[in-house]
């Protein structure tokens, strides 16, 4: 090389090395676009309609819109997908909206949520009356009590017979207000109010305060939870009362949000009981900003539900209040046969987490389709449904393959991914989001990121971004003065010009 050539390549800029843009998804994977065809054209026209007025993924609304009208059913109906079988499954949907808080979920979740607001409140017209007969039958009771307690001090005093109680002195049960919804529970209110009532779903904003509260009211609530995914019976024996709360039918529809790094630190952390695998979930990529626009049509929705809302419940040989059971068709069932073996043999393409979720899906896409047959005859009237058309079942089906099992597997990465990876994620986004050139790790330390608060961690997250081509240490102490270096890191500046569309 001559002297001028050696020169010129000296003086040349350095050449900066190809960062690896994919640690911005920290592995995740990208989201299924959701299937247009799992509602009818109106009703998705709806949910499109919805999700703008919020200015949110359709994923939220279309999934609440499952969600909700699954609750709207309740224990009325139930799916049996082979005729014979004692095999049942309940209308009970659990959706967890994964997002950061800027993408807008708790607008597009509340917009389904709110009809009933209203449906329950007309449900109880005459509530205060009933409490105030009540209160009147109440004193009634004890003032016969009081009356027979009297007459049976003064038999014993004489040596006389004791009267038996009379039934007008027994206190008579507390009238219950129809609910619909909850939204902060103790496990004992849950049994409380599904005493009486076959519809309900748990809606949280913030899933986050909803995961932490199990064990916080009394020891086994938890438990309780997994138990109120399934619909069945359940005996809970109360402190203090007289007899055990015997629900006929426990289960409640869960949903709500939770941002990205909760549902790793406390969902899918810690030993799997289940609980992950119950909820489908949903986690769009965010939209672009832009201005909410309002719907055309707000009617439907609320109709829908309202219709879904008085279906009645069958009466069993006993004369009790039970379930209708709807069975799947012939073709249906075939269909669901053959999807069951394909979907188990799939089970094995994921972890422990994945697998678990896959073995709950089959009983979903019943779910799903039974949820589906309700929704199409609440929307066009008609007969009620005394079975699960084959159509239903097809594209329960399809959804699970296309859209809830891409969407679990994305969700899920995040809690076989190390720990490193993850906050190398976090400050990567950050970074760009900030347009930073360089950073300073005890600054970053102070602004609390998530995962980001304690010196091991944003060390062990930087060398996964020094190995990704990301940073450059830079930190130098002046002269030869003793003491550590600043820990100062260069941006390559190539991170803010190369594609980000793996960033979520």
């Amino acid at each position: 090389m001559s002297n001028a050539a050696a020169r010129a390549f000296e003086a040349a800029a350095p050449v900066n090395p190809v960062p690896d843009m994919s640690v911005l998804s920290a592995g995740r994977r990208e989201p299924p676009a959701f299937p247009t065809d799992l509602f009818s054209e109106r009703l998705w026209q709806i949910a499109r309609e919805y999700a703008d007025g919020a200015g949110a993924p359709v994923d939220y609304v279309a999934s609440a819109m499952l969600s909700v009208a699954a609750a709207t059913i309740g224990g009325a109906r139930k799916v049996q997908p082979f005729r014979g079988v004692s095999w049942y499954e309940s209308s009970i949907l659990w959706i967890g909206a994964v997002g950061d808080p800027s993408s807008n979920k708790s607008p597009a979740l509340g917009a389904i949520v709110e009809p009933l607001r209203d449906i329950e409140r007309d449900l109880a017209p005459g509530y205060a009356d009933d409490l105030r007969r009540w209160e009147t039958d109440e004193l009634t009771a004890k003032l016969e009590h009081d009356a027979w307690a009297a007459t049976v001090k003064d038999a014993n005093k004489c040596g006389h017979s004791v009267p038996v109680m009379p039934q007008s002195a027994v206190a008579p049960a507390k009238p219950q207000r129809p609910r619909l919804m909850t939204q902060d529970a103790t496990p004992e209110g849950i049994a409380a109010i599904m005493f009486t009532n076959r519809r309900l779903v748990c809606y949280r904003d913030e899933l986050t305060g909803w995961f932490q509260s199990f064990e916080r009211y009394s020891p086994g609530g938890r438990t309780q939870w997994l138990e109120a995914y399934g619909g069945r019976p359940l005996v809970v024996d109360r402190k203090g009362a007289d007899a055990p709360l015997v629900i006929p039918f426990n289960g409640v529809s869960v949903l709500g949000g939770i941002q990205p790094d909760k549902l790793g630190s406390i969902v899918l952390a810690g030993d799997d009981d289940g609980l992950a695998a119950r909820f489908l979930w949903v986690w769009p990529r965010p939209m672009p900003q832009k201005r909410p626009r309002p719907h055309s049509d707000e009617s439907l929705w609320p109709v829908m539900l309202r219709r879904l809302v008085a279906l009645p419940m069958s009466v069993s040989e006993s004369g009790h209040p039970c379930s209708l059971i709807l069975p799947l068709d012939d073709d249906a069932a075939d269909a669901f046969d053959r999807w069951t073996a394909a979907n188990k043999a799939c089970a094995h393409d994921g972890g422990a987490l994945y697998k678990g979720f896959v073995g709950k899906l089959t009983g979903a896409v019943l779910r799903i389709a039974m949820v589906l047959q309700m929704l199409d005859w609440a929307e066009w009237g008609g007969p009620e449904p005394q079975s699960i058309a084959l159509c239903h079942v097809a594209t329960a089906c399809t959804f699970a393959d296309s859209y809830a099992k891409p969407m679990a597997l994305r969700v899920f990465g995040d809690a076989v991914l190390p720990l490193p990876e993850r906050n190398a994620a976090t400050m990567a986004r950050w970074i760009v989001d900030n347009q930073s050139r360089s950073i300073n790790l005890s600054a970053l330390r102070r602004l609390k990121l998530p995962g980001l608060r304690d010196e091991a961690a944003i060390d062990a997250a930087t060398k996964v971004l020094v190995d990704a081509d990301w940073l450059t240490f830079t930190g130098q102490r002046a002269g030869d003065t003793p003491g550590r270096a600043p820990k100062n890191y260069m941006v390559n500046p190539l991170v803010h010009t190369l594609d980000r569309g793996a960033q979520e």
